[in-house]
């Protein structure tokens, strides 16, 4: 896969939140809230790729169908979630991973900031009290 340089983080200045990066193999979380919580976000970033990880593990066609799958009634909502939204749009599960990851960031944050931003890799989770202006990089 090839990386693109995310220079468009340099231009995010969401007021009264702090911002930082939380990096871990593939996920590259740009995060805004309320207060740093960098080792918090790290901890659940590790446990969901572990649960994406330890499925695709046993069910390889969650990371290589380009088109819907279906997967157990009774599998961990993360993995059940990823399956639905991407069904939805008739594409393969992994479409919709980075957004996954930042949702599921996202929320677990919200335990420590009533205001949230996760973008991964364009992918965006938003929880906030006040009006944001994004734009879309291109």
């Amino acid at each position: 896969m090839l990386y693109t340089k995310r220079d468009y983080r340099n231009l995010v200045f969401p007021a009264g939140l702090d911002s930082y990066n939380v990096k871990i193999g593939e996920s590259d979380l740009h995060i805004s809230t309320s207060g740093v919580f960098a080792d918090e976000a790290e901890e659940k970033l590790i446990r969901t790729r572990e649960i994406i990880e330890n499925y695709i593990a046993s069910h390889l066609e969650f990371k290589e169908e380009m088109g819907p799958v279906e997967v157990a009634k009774d599998m961990d909502p993360l993995i059940k979630e990823m399956a639905e939204k991407s069904a939805l749009c008739g594409v393969g599960p992994m479409a919709t991973v980075a957004g996954a990851v930042a949702q599921n960031v996202g929320m677990d944050l919200l335990r420590y900031s009533p205001e949230v931003i996760v973008e991964n890799g364009g992918d965006i989770f938003i929880k906030s009290r006040e009006e944001r202006i994004s734009a879309v990089f291109a």
